[in-house]
């Protein structure tokens, strides 16, 4: 896991595909895709982002996950997002 990006970052590119909009509009779909690729497991996704703490541009590298392997960590934040929302209420 990476503790390098936090919430407030700005995304800005995937695998050395801009996220900017002077590039052409890019859909939340499309940078799901980007992010999940072929969905290799041990592949990795290179992620460009500016800090908002710093402003700093910064590059990650992420190894991938099969998907069925993180199945049972949606379902954990799925109920630790519901129990959040009832405490917050």
């Amino acid at each position: 896991m990476s503790h390098k990006i936090s919430e407030g970052d700005a995304l800005l590119g995937v695998n050395d595909v801009p996220l900017a909009a002077s590039h052409g509009k890019i859909d939340d779909a499309q940078i799901v895709q980007l992010l999940l690729g072929d969905d290799t497991p041990g592949s990795q996704c290179r992620v460009e982002f500016r800090s908002a703490a710093t402003g700093i541009e910064e590059t990650v590298v992420l190894t991938r996950m099969c998907n069925d392997l993180l199945a049972h960590k949606r379902q954990f934040f799925g109920v630790q997002e519901k129990l959040h929302n009832h405490l917050q209420a």
